[in-house]
């Protein structure tokens, strides 16, 4: 669950693309919280987010970027725009927040 809250606080919103993600991360994710498993498959992430509330997940994502000061309006902008340039600022941003 926390690889896939960590995909949609990024702008993620596909299974696929949480997944990729979640591989770079999970070395990191293990020696946090001191695990010593496999990566999960392609389908226990299917599972877990079949599982959750799209809304839950999105309500979750805006109150992350409320508590480091990021509008809503801010976030949609930055999913929204095309521009690569803007995404990656975006994501700077709450990054240093």
């Amino acid at each position: 669950m926390l690889i896939i809250f960590l995909g949609v606080l990024c702008g993620y919103d596909n299974v696929k693309s949480i997944h990729v993600l979640g591989k770079d991360l999970w070395p990191t994710v293990m020696s946090i919280l001191d695990l010593n498993e496999n990566y999960p498959d392609y389908n226990t992430f299917i599972r877990v987010l079949n599982a959750s509330s799209p809304d839950q997940l999105t309500e979750a994502r805006e109150r992350w970027h409320e508590l480091i000061g990021i509008s809503r309006r801010e976030n949609l902008n930055a999913l929204l725009e095309n521009d690569a340039n803007n995404l990656l600022k975006y994501n700077e941003q709450w990054q240093d927040k």
